[in-house]
């Protein structure tokens, strides 16, 4: 009794309490005669999953306060040694939302002044396995747009373009965003560095004066 939309969506499986969720899958835009899903390996299989970061990961934010500010912020050389540093996740809460047992760096300061917070969260990678999947897992409240060592691969809540002031386009439910929603990113593997590389979040708010937010990313690989 409902349709999936061929350019990519969000669907899950909800327990009967309306919150809790059994299984979940963003998919991407479809290809014809292509099917796409969980894949599954046997007992005799031979992928190891890595995780590239994981929760409280040393990651650093900003607060942009203008057009021009931190240009480049996405890619893996940028100098961010002025910015705060802590751990993932990244947030703030002003009402009792469960988000601050979440939080490893504080950026209450973007309430009432920017609905937009830049994330860069640094990690090593070794090439010589080949990376076969590339899973991105997102914490968030209310919206965002990831990058790998500059490229984007994954958005939720984002509009069309992006500026240093831009607002989530809906808001995400609390009790959902403390729950892992899962992109996969597999596409992408190929912009993996052999040593040093970045995984940048541009955390999204519903407006500049909001009461909370919350990122929390974790990227896993599969290797063959």
């Amino acid at each position: 009794n409902f349709k999936l939309s061929a350019a990519g969506e969000y669907v899950a499986l909800i327990h009967p309490d309306g919150v809790t969720v059994e299984s979940q899958l963003t998919f991407p835009a479809q290809l014809e005669d292509v099917s796409y899903g969980y894949g599954f390996i046997g007992s005799g299989g031979s992928t190891s999953t890595v995780t590239l970061v994981a929760e409280n990961a040393p990651c650093k934010a900003r607060i942009p306060s203008g057009s021009s500010d931190s240009n480049g912020w996405q890619l893996q050389g940028f100098d961010d040694a002025e910015w705060q540093s802590g751990s993932t996740g990244v947030g703030y809460e002003r009402v009792d939302t469960g988000y601050n047992a979440l939080v490893g760096l504080d950026v209450s300061d973007m309430d009432g002044s920017n609905a937009t917070v830049y994330i860069r969260v640094p990690f090593t990678h070794d090439a010589s396995p080949t990376v076969d999947g590339l899973l991105l897992r997102m914490k968030f409240d209310d919206g965002f747009v990831a990058y790998l060592n500059g490229e984007q691969v994954a958005s939720f809540y984002a509009p069309g373009s992006l500026t240093w002031n831009s607002v989530a386009t809906d808001s995400h439910v609390d009790a959902l965003a403390k729950q892992f929603h899962d992109f996969d990113i597999s596409a992408y593997a190929d912009e993996l560095l052999d040593g040093t590389n970045v995984l940048a979040i541009h955390g999204l708010n519903r407006a500049a004066a909001n009461s909370d937010l919350l990122m929390v990313p974790e990227l896993k690989a599969d290797s063959i």
